[in-house]
């Protein structure tokens, strides 16, 4: 009984490694990752062509529950300036339901043949490309954040072979921001001054 009680002790006082899965759902800009970050751009530019991700990380030797695909999607797309988004194409493997399609805020759809393919990326990531979405960026001196959400809290949308991960996925955003190039700003300035000399003149 004595080996027992000193077995037990040395299990007890053993270091515990918490295993954790994240997901993140974020919009990638070429090699620009809107993880809550901000992109600066020109004026009104228009920004194709960007992802809609959502990646897994595991830690602690936690095993991958996206590599095995993706069963469903569902998300709003959420801007603070109007008319910030044109269009969007769902993940060629997915189907779009009638009555709940994707438009220019919303992608809900699903995959007709089993599960769509996710992407490893390393040791520990796998992402999931769920889309692309054509981008507005604000006008001059303004800035617009872009962010993504659960298409409905009330039901599943979310959907891996082992289950539903909605409770588990953060929304990123990502903020643009409009800084008009050098050049132009040097002719705005000599504008500017050309106005005020005339001014001066007239005075």
């Amino acid at each position: 009984m004595r080996y027992i009680f000193v077995l037990l002790l040395f299990v007890s006082s053993a270091p515990f490694a918490s295993s954790e899965i994240i997901y993140d759902m974020f919009f990638r800009v070429g090699a620009f990752d809107g993880l809550d970050e901000t992109l600066v751009v020109d004026p009104n530019s228009s920004i194709g062509d960007v992802q809609l991700i959502l990646r897994e990380t595991t830690t602690a030797g936690e095993d991958s529950a996206m590599e095995a695909g993706v069963r469903s999607i569902g998300i709003n797309v959420l801007s603070t300036h109007p008319n910030s988004f044109t269009s969007q194409t769902p993940n060629s493997e997915f189907a779009t339901p009638n009555g709940a399609g994707t438009d220019e805020d919303t992608l809900f759809s699903f995959s007709l043949f089993g599960l769509a393919a996710s992407q490893r990326i390393s040791s520990n990531v796998v992402e999931f490309t769920m889309g692309t979405i054509d981008l507005v960026g604000p006008p001059v001196a303004e800035e617009t954040t872009f962010a993504l959400e659960d298409f409905d809290t009330g039901q599943d949308n979310f959907l891996l072979a082992s289950g539903a991960i909605d409770n588990l996925v953060t929304p990123r955003t990502l903020t643009i921001t409009a800084i008009p190039e050098p050049s132009a700003v040097l002719m705005l300035a000599a504008i500017g001054a050309c106005v005020s000399v005339r001014r001066r003149r007239r005075a």
